[in-house]
């Protein structure tokens, strides 16, 4: 892990918080740094804006990221375990692999992401925002997807065992070979949705909405 010295003028930037390097960016908007492989933990960058910019490996865990914009950002295998993401655009986005698990996900925007094979155990993604993504072989292992948008999602062989999707809207997503043992699917919307060889187990199938 490439840790920024003091001395590294990204990190003085990112050091003095949103506003001075949301300036920077918007004065050298044909520059994006590249933070891939560094470690950002635990710091507070709320309505950080790293759009577009390399950020593969990166080490975000534990760090407030509360209205951060990551539109179309590279965050192939990053760590953002613990992290808080509330009303973050991550628009486009590639989180394949990336480490979520226990992330605050509530109001985020995840529209067309790639987060195939991405960890989400235990986060919250109420309200979020993932109609287009690809979630293909993502674990979703008891996460809160309460009312959720998963609109013609690819959820192929993804594991939302013991998930929470209460209200959550699935239609046309394909959740073909999905495990969704001991799930909430309370009041579901799963019309042209593709099911095949999907795991209910144990499910709470009650008030699904068919049409």
């Amino acid at each position: 892990m490439q840790l920024l010295s003091a001395a590294d003028p990204y990190r003085t930037l990112l050091k003095q918080g949103a506003k001075k390097w949301n300036a920077w960016r918007q004065q050298h908007p044909k520059t994006a740094p590249n933070l891939g492989n560094t470690d950002l933990s635990q710091l507070d960058l709320t309505d950080i804006d790293f759009s577009w910019m390399r950020l593969e490996w990166v080490d975000l865990s534990g760090a407030i990221l509360k209205n951060a914009n990551f539109r179309c950002a590279d965050l192939r295998w990053a760590d953002l375990s613990n992290a808080d993401l509330q009303a973050a655009n991550l628009h486009g986005a590639n989180l394949k692999g990336a480490n979520l698990s226990r992330a605050n996900l509530h109001w985020t925007t995840l529209c067309g992401a790639n987060l195939r094979d991405a960890n989400f155990k235990l986060a919250d993604l109420r309200d979020t925002v993932l109609m287009f993504a690809d979630l293909m072989q993502t674990n979703f292992e008891e996460a809160d997807l309460s009312r959720a948008d998963l609109v013609h999602t690819n959820l192929r062989n993804a594991d939302l065992s013991f998930a929470t999707l209460d209200s959550a809207d699935l239609r046309g997503a394909n959740v073909a070979g999905a495990s969704l043992i001991c799930s909430n699917l309370y009041a579901t919307k799963l019309s042209q949705s593709q099911f095949a060889q999907a795991n209910f187990s144990g499910a709470l199938i009650d008030y699904i909405d068919w049409q």
